[in-house]
């Protein structure tokens, strides 16, 4: 059907803008990105009309900015999406208690722009803000925080892991990361897909960090889980096999020498090993390699690609 339009007779209405804001928010999940482009400019235009709240812009205004920034940043539109979510904030700061998700999200946009451009100090400097306030909001509700909230935060906190490793940060950098998976596990169970790869992330984070044990541990957990819980066609279940052969190819070889910090690709894999000798020291990982026979594929045997909600997301 057709977009809904912000009227003059109506756009100051809360119950027009709650429509207008469903619509958009429909469109987001279900629809083309034009399509709810289109959606959120309307509730824009409606929200940032003076009568919307007498006389000032209304909070509706900076959701719209902040999932518009949100688009363009997912479309590699960095200058536009930073440009939008600093429009947004001023809005979302003044009401931040009530709009905590679309305010962090416009604040962890900015920082990630930051972040992909090089700028990664003033990256942490704008997640500060955001994960201060997102802390203490979490810390302050008497049960736990909704589904939404958590994914925001979740989001958020991985960003800042994400920083934390540019800046070399990697002890803050782990932590963000276990922080982002116990926020996954609120959201989504603790067997959810996204909780499962939020957990192979964070054992990386503990690898990178030179917790090898404690990054086999975990690796080692997501394994079991994916085993249990996630379909052998669903991204995660490789990605996790593929961390844990990563962090087992960084132990000391059995043969004595160094730990293996190269990866040991044959010239020709053997069908029934597949993945598993692609790392020195994964051999335990055999009884995967069916499931994870796609990574001969990718570049040097690693996966490069990334889920929407992961290049969050994580």
């Amino acid at each position: 059907g057709a977009l809904p339009t912000a009227s003059s007779a109506v756009r100051s209405s809360a119950t027009e803008l709650d429509r207008l804001q469903a619509v958009a928010e429909a469109a987001d999940n279900d629809g083309p990105v034009a399509v709810a482009r289109k959606a959120w400019e309307a509730l824009l235009t409606a929200a940032s009309h003076p009568a919307a709240k007498g006389g000032a812009v209304h909070p509706a205004a900076g959701r719209a900015l902040a999932a518009l920034a949100a688009q363009a940043q997912a479309e590699g539109r960095n200058e536009e999406a930073e440009r939008l979510a600093r429009q947004a904030l001023p809005i979302l700061r003044a009401v931040r208690d009530t709009e905590h998700n679309y305010y962090i999200q416009a604040l962890s946009i900015i920082a990630w722009v930051q972040a992909a451009e090089g700028r990664p100090t003033q990256a942490a400097e704008t997640l500060g803000e955001a994960t201060a306030f997102s802390r203490a909001y979490i810390t302050a509700l008497a049960k736990a925080p909704d589904a939404a909230v958590a994914m925001a935060s979740s989001n958020l906190e991985y960003t800042l892991g994400q920083v934390q490793t540019r800046l070399g940060n990697l002890d803050a950098a782990s932590e963000a990361y276990r922080t982002a998976w116990g926020l996954r596990r609120t959201a989504f169970g603790n067997d959810n897909p996204d909780a499962i790869a939020s957990r192979w992330n964070y054992a990386l984070a503990l690898l990178r960090a030179g917790r090898e044990r404690d990054a086999e541990i975990e690796a080692r957990a997501a394994v079991a889980q994916s085993d249990a819980h996630v379909s052998p066609e669903h991204p995660t279940y490789t990605r996790t096999i593929e961390a844990l052969a990563l962090i087992l190819s960084r132990r000391p070889s059995r043969r004595g020498g160094g730990a293996g910090r190269t990866f040991a690709r044959r010239e020709t894999p053997n069908d029934r090993h597949g993945p598993c000798q692609l790392f020195r020291g994964a051999d335990d990982l055999c009884r995967h390699c069916a499931a994870a026979r796609t990574l001969w594929r990718q570049p040097h045997g690693l996966s490069r690609s990334r889920s929407r909600l992961s290049q969050a997301a994580g």
